[in-house]
């Protein structure tokens, strides 16, 4: 019988040996509850799988007066409430012991401890089979219990679901960014490619093109120092040509120089378009990173979501046969995340392939990034061997050998000034012929 305003004492689950009148001897788990009302101690001994053990004993003042005078009790009735739940206590810590006798429709609850002589019993406890009226409001009441317990499982299911197919959509936008990540960055390095295949290809037949210039200009003025040297040597009027030769010398210079100069503005231009494409891949690499660590946060999420249902499909494996029905649902519940699992394989294996792809494409961005760290060595080496200092140098050379033509015109002005001199004397007859012809 249910009790109205009761206060529950103690409830706690023990094994306890079990005698029958029979001599049959078996181990249970049973639930010991107690409870107090105003006048009533109410204890409570049930088998919680088995509801036709169930016994029920109600002790009020007169009862433990008799109890008292029976076992010689040195307590009141104040103080049994306490000794009592003490004594279920120490049973818990194997400090005491308790076993339960039955006789048909009766029992006892007997506490006892052991010595090395023998058993002591220091409480008995007398049980009365609980009425029909009561167990069945108990089996209510735990049916009204599991029916509460499979609604709310219900409904984290239910709850559970859901947040699945949100973590699902989110996954499915997800892909769907990362594919047009891709594409944008597939895009982005094949536009990119072509530009720095273009570049390098200009570049280096704009390089080829001006060296051969540079090359024949060179050997154009060579020859011409030649010639200069050999007409100098042979005729005093060819200083006119000289100085006309070293002015376009001059102007060839100048104009190596403006090449020389548009050269560099082109090679920085380059740099800076590399430094360009370097932000770019690491913007998309920190892109792909973030993307990765959303990833890994769902997949914790998803993890978690397992743990949730597992945890529901232990709590529904404890409950009874009659929540077949719910059981089934956590079969498809269970199915639905091994699909999801399976969904999920699928889309992390096309993820490593994606980090292959772009592993693929950052060789091929190194290996360009080499060719045009290549073709700046030979830039320099180029301005090593064609740099200020050999320009200057030639015009040293330059201004030596118009200081040569220069003393050959102040010879050729003296030599000119002495003819003069001999052809007047020889005019005029005051030069000795004799001396002359010898």
């Amino acid at each position: 019988m249910a009790h109205r305003n009761a206060h529950c004492l103690y409830d706690h689950n023990h094994n306890l040996q079990i005698f029958n009148r029979n001599g049959f001897i078996e181990n249970r788990c049973v639930n010991v509850n107690v409870t107090e009302s105003a006048e009533y101690i109410h204890i409570k001994v049930r088998d919680v799988s088995d509801f036709v053990f169930n016994y029920t004993s109600h002790i009020d003042l007169r009862h433990f007066e008799l109890m008292r005078s029976e076992q010689s009790l040195d307590i009141d009735f104040n103080e049994f409430r306490t000794n009592l739940i003490d004594m279920l206590q120490q049973v818990q810590t194997h400090d005491m012991f308790l076993k339960c006798e039955i006789d048909s429709n009766l029992g006892k609850l007997v506490f006892y401890g052991k010595s090395k002589i023998k058993s002591i019993i220091f409480l008995t406890i007398d049980l009365q089979i609980t009425n029909q009226k009561e167990i069945f409001d108990e089996m209510n009441s735990n049916i009204l219990e599991l029916q509460t317990a499979n609604k709310n499982l219900v409904s984290q299911l239910t709850m559970s679901q859901t947040r699945l197919r949100d973590k699902d959509n989110e996954i499915e936008k997800f892909i769907v960014l990362n594919k047009q990540l891709e594409k944008r960055f597939l895009k982005d390095l094949q536009n990119l490619n072509c530009v720095f295949s273009t570049k390098l290809q200009e570049c280096s037949a704009l390089l080829i093109t001006k060296i051969l210039a540079l090359t024949q200009k060179l050997l154009k003025l060579y020859q011409d120092v030649e010639i200069v040297k050999t007409e100098s040597l042979l005729k005093s009027d060819s200083s006119a040509r000289l100085l006309q030769s070293m002015e376009n010398l001059r102007l060839e210079s100048i104009e190596t120089s403006k090449i020389v100069n548009e050269l560099k503005r082109e090679n920085c231009n380059l740099k800076s378009i590399q430094l360009n494409n370097e932000k770019l891949i690491t913007d998309l690499n920190n892109t792909l990173q973030n993307q990765e660590a959303e990833f890994r946060e769902l997949k914790k999420q998803r993890d978690e979501f397992e743990k949730d249902v597992k945890q529901a499909t232990l709590i529904i494996a404890q409950k009874t046969t009659a929540n077949e029905e719910l059981a089934r649902d956590v079969v498809k519940a269970n199915q639905m995340l091994v699909n999801f699992n399976h969904l999920l394989d699928t889309k992390n294996q096309e993820i490593d392939e994606l980090k292959n792809s772009i592993s693929r494409q950052e060789k091929i961005i190194q290996e360009q990034n080499h060719r045009f760290h290549e073709l700046c060595k030979e830039f320099d080496e180029y301005k090593a061997e064609y740099n200020v200092e050999r320009i200057n140098k030639l015009s040293q050379e330059l201004f030596t050998a118009q200081k040569k033509v220069e003393d050959v015109e102040k010879v050729n002005r003296e030599t000119a000034k002495l003819n003069e001199l001999l052809t007047r004397k020889l005019a005029s007859g005051d030069f000795p012929r004799r001396n002359f012809l010898s």
